[in-house]
């Protein structure tokens, strides 16, 4: 049961996300409150996941890196499609696709992805998911349920994204870390390397001036998450580099 189904299924309380177009108004004057049409899916439908590989995917000041967490979700989710006979592709890349593996039926297949996941190289360091997205809209010629893995720290990907939302039954799963939303502490003059592009420099970590631009991108960035998961009309999983992203996946997708 989902958005964008063909055969409705039920009502239930609107909720932030929702399409307009999908007001169930007869159910909605008579409750007193807004109600929104459920419909069901396509049984098979195939599942297919755009997974980040990108250097900056490398990062952890926790219990795992966030590559660690993306590669084992993805794999998890591959897997738990193929067992379940559902068809299942994936999408890699970084700032380019990677590689591209069409949806196919079989366990042996679903094992083919994590064994691709685990083993093979990534040719560019840098990040973008546009390429990713505009494969999906046009190699995609059903409708599917696509899942985007990763960190989303990357140039503006709100008009793709919120594309491929109108099209498919798009799922995000979000992997973060602190230090992400938290930044550099306050700890003096620091060397730092950029994952990507592989410059290093120093900086003052506590300088006033630096710690009020850093807050400052942090705040632009994540308010062009924010926006750009409002205009793909789709609520993020969050998980998180402290070991339990596992324990949180199956809490999330049981819901």
């Amino acid at each position: 049961i989902g958005p964008g189904g063909t055969d409705y299924a039920e009502s239930r309380p609107y909720e932030a996300g929702d399409a307009i177009r999908d007001i169930d108004w007869k159910t909605s004057a008579k409750q007193g409150e807004i109600y929104a049409k459920k419909y069901e899916l396509e049984k098979d439908m195939p599942v297919v996941l755009l997974v980040d590989r990108s250097a900056s995917a490398g990062f952890g000041s926790r219990a795992v890196d966030k590559r660690d967490v993306i590669e084992e979700t993805a794999g998890a989710l591959a897997l738990a499609a193929a067992r379940k006979n559902l068809r299942v592709g994936a999408v890699f890349f970084s700032d380019k696709v990677e590689s591209y593996l069409a949806p196919s039926l079989g366990e042996n297949y679903g094992r083919m992805i994590v064994d691709q996941l685990a083993k093979t190289g990534v040719e560019s360091a840098g990040t973008n998911m546009n390429p990713a997205l505009e494969l999906a809209l046009k190699r995609l010629p059903e409708r599917a349920i696509v899942i985007v893995v990763s960190d989303f720290i990357a140039p503006d990907f709100r008009n793709r994204l919120a594309a491929l939302g109108r099209i498919h039954d798009l799922r995000l799963i979000r992997v973060s870390d602190p230090a992400d939303l938290r930044g550099l502490e306050s700890i003096g003059l620091v060397r730092v390397r950029d994952a990507e592009s592989g410059q290093t420099r120093l900086i003052d970590a506590s300088s006033p001036a630096f710690r009020e631009a850093q807050a400052a991108a942090i705040a632009k960035r994540e308010r062009m998450i924010s926006e750009s998961f409002s205009a793909a009309r789709a609520a993020a999983i969050q998980l998180s580099t402290d070991g339990q992203h596992f324990e949180t996946l199956q809490q999330e997708i049981t819901k």
